[in-house]
């Protein structure tokens, strides 16, 4: 290991690795820290007696040729050595009264939609024509950033059941009910989730973090596992400058960049006597996303059902008031007791079934009071929609929010960074930029207003930009 370095990234999540690709790519010499034992963050699988399930992320978007994931993926060197696959539908809806789809074809979703709801015929086609497909990111960004989705849903469509469809998928996906998410970070994850949706890669959803590990050390780029950062110290002129490990290793650098959770990064290892007031204040009085409750099942025998196809992302839900137990808080300390609805993400050709609900918080002590007896709910609302699980389960194990906090120290466990609410879209405090500390950046799901994998690899290619810019030429 070398001493000194052109930069050190803190975290080996996908913002990260594209990061630090771009950047090795580039001749700049590249050290990036993880404190995990494998790369990926929330983008990684694990196995068990036999079984491999994917930690958290189930699926992918824009990965078409063209899309802006694949073409980052493309420009790295990579995209030719994972294997895609494409389901359709991406995402599929069972109410207790019908099943929709969201269909790769995106006038077979609003037909299909129509075809229920015939009294909101007209709202469905402007929705999805005009506001998803249609109108330009800087349209969207200057008519919906101020406006909750609640309103935009209101203003289209008179049918409740309707909009509660049209919600699930943003709680789910998002980590934050309508009455409080922005317009504009709904819409967009509409349009690059369901219209560019349902992607998956063959192998699992490590295979994508690891090809990015791997090209980083063919550029040249070095990686320290099992090791966390403890401290980033600044120079006498306030400048991010080193990094102190767990284990004890200092590490020097021109510019730190971190892939992880903005307190921690702030408050805990830059440390909050370093940085002014007024944003530590407003770092501590921002809204994290909710975190999520997950089942993996590993299945004696592959099982057939109607109810869901392999690879389709299968959203259950209970009744349609299911988002009104967030309506005036936003902090998620609902009753854990009644499971409104989830998600099921099936993969019988490996038997194995990933089931995600959402989840307070609470505290080490509430899990493990009650981790078993939720996983026993969860067991008993699948076995109502998918009967043949019954006597076929061989493996149960569940991650807790408290598991994804010990997994990337992400505050409150939550699982998709800042809450995407009007006041956070695209707040200039924490998107990216060395505005606080001079030469340190941002460029995981806690620096980007966007949603999942492909918001968070633009991020890092962003924050790559940034630094190429300032490093000048380079070998």
């Amino acid at each position: 290991m070398k001493e000194k370095y052109d930069v050190i990234i803190v975290g080996s999540g996908i913002g990260g690795l594209v990061c630090g690709c771009f950047l090795s790519k580039k001749g700049v010499r590249v050290l990036i820290v993880e404190r995990n034992a494998t790369p990926g963050g929330y983008c990684n699988s694990f196995n068990a007696k036999g079984y491999e399930f994917d930690g958290c992320v189930h699926s992918l978007g824009n990965v078409s040729k063209g899309s802006k994931l694949y073409n980052i993926l493309e420009s790295l060197g990579v995209i030719d050595e994972i294997v895609f696959e494409k389901h359709d539908p991406s995402d599929a809806i069972v109410t207790p009264d019908f099943k929709v789809n969201f269909w790769n074809n995106v006038d077979q979703t609003i037909q299909d939609l129509q075809n229920i709801f015939p009294r909101d015929a007209k709202g469905i086609d402007y929705f999805f024509h005009e506001i998803i497909c249609r109108k330009s990111d800087i349209e969207l960004l200057r008519t919906y950033r101020q406006m909750l989705y609640k309103d935009l849903l209101d203003l289209y469509f008179s049918d409740n059941r309707l909009k509660a469809i049209l919600s699930l998928i943003i709680l789910g996906d998002m980590g934050v009910p309508h009455q409080h998410v922005s317009a504009y970070s709904a819409v967009e994850h509409y349009k690059q989730f369901i219209l560019n949706g349902g992607f998956y890669p063959r192998d699992g959803i490590q295979t994508l973090p690891n090809s990015l590990a791997r090209k980083i050390q063919e550029y040249g780029g070095e990686f320290i596992y099992s090791n966390g950062v403890e401290k980033i110290e600044l120079n006498a002129i306030g400048c991010a400058s080193r990094v102190v490990l767990k284990k004890g290793q200092v590490f020097s650098s021109k510019y730190i960049v971190s892939d992880c959770d903005a307190r921690q990064t702030f408050l805990g290892m830059v440390g909050r006597e370093n940085i002014n007031d007024k944003f530590a204040i407003h770092l501590e009085n921002l809204k994290p996303s909710l975190s999520v409750f997950i089942l993996y099942l590993g299945l004696k025998e592959p099982i057939s059902s109607s109810m869901v196809k392999d690879g389709v992302n299968t959203w259950f839900l209970s009744n349609y008031n299911y988002n009104e137990f967030h309506a005036d808080k936003i902090n998620y300390s609902f009753d854990i007791n009644k499971i409104r609805g989830f998600l099921v993400c099936p993969n019988f050709k490996k038997k194995r079934l990933m089931v995600l609900t959402s989840a307070p918080f609470e505290t080490p002590e509430f899990w493990e009071i009650n981790r078993g007896r939720i996983m026993d709910m969860l067991i008993s609302e699948v076995s109502l929609k998918l009967p043949e699980i019954n006597n076929n389960i061989e493996l149960k194990i569940a991650t807790t929010p408290q598991g994804l906090f010990k997994w990337t120290l992400n505050y409150s466990g939550a699982a998709y960074g800042w809450a995407n609410i009007p006041g956070q879209v695209m707040h200039p405090y924490y998107y990216g930029r060395d505005k606080i500390v001079k030469n340190l950046y941002l460029c995981g799901h806690w620096s980007t207003f966007g949603s999942g994998i492909p918001s968070v690899a633009l991020m890092g290619e962003k924050t790559a930009q940034l630094i190429l810019n300032k490093i000048g030429g380079v070998s």
